[in-house]
């Protein structure tokens, strides 16, 4: 197989345990530890690296005082050496063969500038929770964005760097969503991309209901940041009271999976409509003045 040099680049935020799984698993990669670098940002400074975080040889932390993944990633990307970027998060483990696989897709696949790989979800309980169920049937839908959207999420992305110097990096001011503005961008200014299920990283779902409410906060408050023509009040308003109602789209995707009981079907629309009706609250909110989420 041809080889490229490879930066792999790795937002974290007061997640130092989880960080060392995801370097761990980098380090046991197959692809040759000489033709790839680890990028780590860390996103507060003031949570400085632990001592007994152990050093890693081809790993190097840097600091990004400007608060959200996507500044830590722009900071990273200013230092980054490699012809071929991959993005992912502290709490993912990456495939054994995760870099070798992008690598040889790109070397196979010259008019492919972009890939999105699986982000398989595992439970952290023996006997899954209703939220870590939720998780896995609504989070990280990446062939879906890829097919439909034009876009990867940065849990699991490849693309050459080159990209970068011709449409720029990410957009910093967003805390959420700036995977998809960056992916909108990229396809259209006729950079293809591709979702590649043997480039895989793994993801535990989320356990916690206030994981769930913080994180449909945080991606409220971008999907606002983004869409400038759907932020006067009494649009959100409207949604609001619009979203009261269960959405069909919704029954229809939760109860023809043939993943979980009928009563757990139950329980996970119960999260998907009360998320729902908190999301529209939210961008209320903020039109009002509540301060984005930052994590």
């Amino acid at each position: 197989m041809k080889v490229s040099f490879i930066s792999i680049v790795i937002p974290t935020f007061n997640d130092w345990h989880r960080l060392g799984l995801c370097l761990d698993a980098l380090c046991a990669q197959t692809y040759p530890n000489a033709y790839f670098e680890v990028i780590v940002v860390n996103n507060d400074p003031a949570d400085e690296c632990p001592h007994w975080f152990k050093p890693y040889e081809n790993v190097i932390i840097l600091n990004e005082v400007k608060p959200g993944s996507y500044a830590a990633r722009n900071r990273a990307l200013e230092v980054a050496k490699g012809e071929i970027i991959g993005f992912t998060d502290s709490d993912t483990i990456p495939d054994p063969k995760w870099i070798e696989n992008a690598v040889a897709y790109f070397w196979t696949n010259e008019s492919v500038y972009r890939i999105a790989g699986a982000i398989n979800l595992f439970y952290q309980t023996s006997r899954p929770t209703a939220v870590e169920l939720y998780d896995a049937l609504f989070a990280f839908r990446q062939k879906q964005y890829v097919e439909e959207l034009g876009f990867g999420v940065t849990a699991n992305m490849f693309t050459y760097k080159h990209l970068f110097d011709d449409i720029g990096p990410f957009n910093a001011t967003l805390l959420s969503g700036g995977d998809y503005e960056w992916g909108r961008r990229a396809n259209n200014s006729g950079y293809p991309i591709h979702f590649v299920d043997s480039v895989i990283v793994l993801h535990p779902a989320r356990s916690k209901y206030n994981e769930l409410k913080r994180k449909i906060k945080r991606v409220s408050g971008g999907h606002l940041s983004m869409k400038a023509d759907a932020t006067s009040r009494a649009k959100l308003m409207f949604n609001f009271l619009r979203g009261l109602k269960p959405k069909v789209e919704d029954i229809n995707y939760i109860f023809k999976s043939n993943k979980i009981t009928l009563a757990e079907k139950i329980m996970v629309f119960g999260i998907r409509h009360h998320l729902n009706i908190l999301s529209n609250l939210e961008k209320v909110k903020i039109s009002f003045g509540n301060k984005l989420e930052r994590r």
